[in-house]
């Protein structure tokens, strides 16, 4: 078949092309065609040339046919129809982009185009946008009348007075009252959800808890006399945990037996008994675990925010599953209950460090031009299969705007235009990047993570090694094929030498994941760990899961019962380059 046939924008029945309007801090705008429209890039990448080449009028003609000219796999499927379909001869005009009046594609972005396909269609790297200061943030939200979220620590006395008025004032509502600390907090998963929200380790992940917040945050506002309250963050890669989250009403939450008609809480795996006050770790345990429990949980949040593409909990790549790893780790290391999916959301400490995975999601949009649907689906190497979807995959319950009908996973992408959230800077983000290393330095976090070693890999093409490759300092450990749905709750996944811990990772799920819907959907689970060389030649090697919950059988999970894992151990190569 012709180029023609395969890429046909004539079947569309489009008469305008209205650009894309963006937010200030995104340029080029997407969706116009961008600076370099005049001239040829030699060695384009999606990320920062070809993503840009594609109108609201292209994307709208396409995905009527079933392409997503937004997604960086369907343009590199149907790359060379798209080259045709746009190339511009006085012999042959172009058919594509369809727009009154025309707007052709120039000779140049031609020429482009093909050598991005030249250069076998390179995902590529971004260029970095700026955040807001404090200043322009404030001045944005108070033009637009929206709600401005800062750092704990930031709050000035009377915003604190404030926050704790509205947190004692949703605590000692009635159990039954839906804007009540407890009916907020079992939206989570106890009493009211029975697991059927649960949205850990799938892709609706980060947009159902901004939903989730926002639903905290007008409950704390429905409270009279705190109707502009705002919900602040943790920014835990601070120094340390404010000490103000452990004085009263954040210290603690008692689940009283008018709340579940004097029964306990009772998972077949655990129980807490009511009244059951929420427990959590010390504010020295908590800084010594987040310090010292490698790989380090600040590290992983921040191989999440270098990450160049977002993608999904299908993938190990990008910025969902580094955050996911993350934050299944910072819920584990503050404590029982956090650590506890059936019973996290009674735990005051719980709404500020999920408020800030929430602002670090913003930020990562902001910094990646991907604060809208078709600029977030831009910045996905894989296949998009939960936005612009119709029906129930599209919406995220129980959430819902206005009452009865469901909110959509669209409408939480644009935090500032859609739900009118705005985020100061974290207090630690106004040092230099120079002091910040140093920092890390003295505290002893170096980058032990995957994401951190981007020149390594465990294998390279003849050309990355035509001048040859060295065997780098770390090598790949592969925890294989565990069978999650087996487990009973959050598990760690521990890496040994010589029968000593060295590196550990969180795994985030319910008491019963065989109940779970979402758990059901991936049942086997890898864990990787980046592991200095000479901790892996300098000792015996071996690992074990351990579970956290009160009644599984034993600390130590039998490996047999939950798929009899396999350990893979794999050099890691750098190519040379000069």
């Amino acid at each position: 078949r012709s180029s023609s046939e395969l890429f046909n924008p004539r079947r569309g029945n489009l008469t305008s092309d209205t650009p894309v309007t963006m937010s200030s801090s995104e340029t080029p705008p997407y969706g116009v065609y961008p600076p370099q429209s005049t001239t040829i890039t030699e060695q384009p990448t999606w990320a920062a040339n070809i993503k840009y080449f594609f109108t609201t009028a292209d994307r709208k003609c396409m995905s009527e046919q079933g392409i997503d000219l937004s997604l960086y796999s369907d343009v590199v499927a149907n790359a060379p129809s798209i080259y045709f379909a746009t190339l511009n001869t006085p012999n042959e005009p172009s058919f594509m982009p369809m727009a009154t009046p025309p707007r052709p594609w120039t000779s140049e972005m031609s020429t482009t185009f093909k050598n991005w396909i030249n250069t076998k269609t390179p995902f590529g790297v971004g260029p970095v946008h700026p955040l807001p200061s404090t200043e322009e943030v404030l001045v944005a939200a108070d033009a637009a009348g929206g709600r401005v979220r800062k750092d704990i620590t930031a709050l000035s006395p009377d915003e604190m007075l404030l926050l704790k008025k509205a947190f004692a004032g949703v605590m000692a509502l009635p159990p039954t009252d839906r804007n009540s600390f407890f009916w907020v907090g079992g939206q989570h998963w106890y009493p009211v959800s029975s697991g059927l929200w649960c949205t850990h380790h799938e892709d609706r992940f980060l947009a159902w808890h901004r939903a989730y917040m926002l639903q905290f945050e007008d409950a704390l506002r429905s409270i009279e006399g705190c109707e502009t309250v705002t919900l602040p963050f943790w920014d835990f890669q601070s120094e340390s945990v404010p000490e103000v989250l452990f004085k009263a009403p954040f210290d603690q939450f008692i689940v009283t037996s008018e709340a579940t008609d004097g029964k306990p809480i009772d998972f077949p795996n655990t129980e807490f008994p009511v009244p059951y006050v929420c427990q959590r770790n010390s504010i020295a345990t908590i800084n010594n675990l987040i310090t010292f429990s490698k790989p380090l949980v600040k590290a992983t949040a921040r191989a999440a925010m270098k990450a160049v593409h977002f993608d999904g909990a299908t993938k190990k790549e990008g910025f969902h599953n580094n955050i996911m790893s993350a934050h299944d780790k910072l819920h584990d290391i503050c404590g029982i209950t956090t650590g506890t999916q059936g019973v996290t959301g009674f735990e005051p400490i719980f709404w500020f460090f999920h408020c800030n995975w929430d602002r670090l999601w913003w930020k990562w949009q902001v910094q990646n031009n991907a604060t809208t649907v078709d600029t977030l689906i831009a910045s996905m190497k894989y296949p998009n299969t939960w936005l612009k979807v119709e029906g129930p995959l599209g919406t995220i319950p129980p959430f819902e705007t206005p009452p009865g009908v469901p909110y959509r996973t669209d409408d939480t992408i644009d935090s500032v235009k859609s739900l009118g959230i705005h985020y100061t800077p974290a207090a630690g983000d106004h040092g230099s990047k120079l002091k910040q290393s140093a920092k890390r330095a003295k505290h002893g976090e170096e980058e032990q993570h995957l994401s951190h070693a981007p020149h390594a890999s465990g294998s390279l093409t003849g050309t990355q090694l035509r001048k040859g490759a060295r065997v780098a300092q770390y090598a790949s450990v592969l925890i294989k094929g565990i069978q999650k749905l087996e487990i009973p709750g959050t598990f760690r996944v521990q890496l040994l030498r010589d029968g000593k811990c060295i590196m550990s990772e969180s795994y985030f799920q319910p008491a019963v994941p065989k109940d779970c819907s979402t758990c059901k959907k991936k049942t086997l689970i890898n864990v990787n760990f980046l592991v200095p060389l000479e901790e892996v030649t300098s000792g015996k090697i071996s690992f074990r899961i351990r579970t956290s919950v009160k009644k599984a059988m034993m600390p130590n999970f039998p490996l047999k019962l939950c798929g009899d894992p396999s350990m893979n151990i794999r050099l890691m190569l750098e190519p040379v380059v000069a």
